[in-house]
């Protein structure tokens, strides 16, 4: 590993969820997932992918099934920011309403461009960044993802990130960080 590699701080975020609707045998649930990145002075991304699989362990039902619903950001193609308040609809999209009194704290959210995201399957899903040269990433700590899973399930998220950097005095540059396993923490609605 070279040493500017080690300036670099690349770190995968703790996901939380909350439950948003939910029965004895099946809950939907928002999770909030991402990471944090910054360079040395010498260094600027060229191109950061987050890839995560999520699964669900534990079930009282033992049905450990997982099914994500909706991802957003899914495309960010200039300076985006989200207001308001984050709701799941019934078909599992992600909508913002206007901040009102059955609302909680409303959540702000800063994105640079350009990123794509995409469903992979049922349970894997990407984010890949192409940050314009010299741009620092924001919103790369406020993803969400609606996730359908068994009641009572834990939910887990095993991400890694990949990128191609170009460093001044060593031209670009392709990392892999190894893969992370974190339980989902659930946080209060």
């Amino acid at each position: 590993m070279s040493a500017f590699e080690d300036k670099i701080d690349c770190r995968i975020i703790d996901p939380e969820s909350s439950i948003v609707r939910g029965d004895p045998i099946m809950e939907t649930s928002i999770i909030r997932l991402g990471f944090r990145l910054n360079f040395p002075k010498d260094v600027v991304s060229n191109w950061v992918r987050l890839r995560v699989r999520l699964f669900a362990t534990g079930a009282p039902s033992s049905r450990n099934d997982l099914c994500i619903q909706s991802i957003s950001p899914v495309r960010i193609a200039e300076e985006l920011t989200l207001t308001g308040c984050v709701v799941v609809n019934d078909n599992g999209s992600i909508d913002r309403k206007r901040v009102d009194a059955h609302c909680a704290a409303p959540t702000d959210s800063s994105y640079t461009p350009y990123a794509l995201a995409y469903i992979l399957d049922g349970s894997q899903l990407i984010w890949d960044w192409f940050p314009v040269r010299g741009l620092a990433l924001r919103g790369t700590d406020k993803l969400l993802v609606v996730v359908q899973s068994a009641a009572g399930a834990i939910l887990r998220a095993e991400s890694s990130i990949e990128m191609i950097v170009t460093h001044l005095s060593e031209g670009d540059v392709s990392l892999e960080y190894p893969v992370e396993i974190k339980t989902v923490t659930k946080v209060s609605n």
